[in-house]
């Protein structure tokens, strides 16, 4: 069976659309804040991000994604995570694998699943959604090496509002609140003032004001140095080696 990650990446686009500016902001502040987070992002070879995305359709088929990934350029990981499923999705062999484990070595993908203690091996080709260009993208920060994007393309950009986030469990951070947009769809993004770090993301805001999906990044750390154990897998005991599906 394909990984289950496969079936959400897709959601996630490149955020590089832009709207108006707001009263007291010029979209070339807001374009500069954007800058600064690429220019903070571009240069990180390596990091770490603990995310959470929730998903409101009431048909999705996931209600939400908890991770913890570990990234080295150009193509090492460690993610580890859960999900919990949608409503219509309570099929036992896919709550059995709402907990998952992937480690790319550099050479082979392992894909590992706790509840069952079973593994697979990955040496030819990558499942959907998971090669390190993938993963970068989503659930890492690779995505926000760009923001500025191509200037030839029709984009528009706003400062909304400055407000102070919960950055996690015990921290919080004073945010550029910053709308991007392209006649596509509609993105909200909080960004720390003094890192440039983006650590939430609203994704397809409707003409409601509410989004299909929402990412809060509870922890980003760029260019911290990283065990090499991190991107080795040692089965567990007892483990039991499955074919790839």
């Amino acid at each position: 069976m394909p990984l289950l990650i496969g079936r959400f990446v897709s959601w996630l686009g490149v955020l590089s659309m832009f709207l108006t500016p707001m009263v007291g902001q010029t979209q070339a502040d807001a374009v500069e804040i954007l800058r600064k987070v690429s220019e903070a992002y571009g240069a990180a070879t390596q990091y770490e991000v603990r995310s959470i995305v929730t998903f409101a359709e009431p048909d999705a088929s996931f209600k939400s994604i908890s991770s913890h990934l570990f990234y080295r350029s150009p193509d090492m990981y460690r993610w580890e995570g859960k999900t919990t499923l949608g409503a219509g999705q309570q099929d036992p062999a896919l709550l059995a694998k709402d907990e998952f484990l992937n480690v790319f070595d550099g050479s082979t993908l392992w894909s590992y699943f706790p509840k069952l203690n079973e593994y697979s091996a990955f040496t030819d080709r990558f499942p959907e959604g998971m090669s390190p260009q993938d993963l970068s993208r989503f659930p890492g920060l690779g995505v926000f090496r760009d923001l500025v994007g191509d200037p030839s393309r029709s984009r528009r950009v706003r400062v909304l509002r400055e407000e102070r986030l919960a950055a996690g469990a015990s921290s919080a951070a004073d945010c550029f609140v910053i709308e991007l947009a392209d006649p596509l769809s509609t993105s909200i993004v909080w960004i720390d003032k003094k890192r440039y770090y983006v650590l939430r993301e609203d994704e397809n805001i409707g003409r409601d004001g509410k989004a299909t999906a929402s990412v809060v990044y509870s922890l980003v750390r760029l260019n911290e140095p990283l065990e090499d154990e991190l991107f080795k897998f040692n089965p567990p005991p007892g483990a039991r080696k499955v074919a790839p599906q």
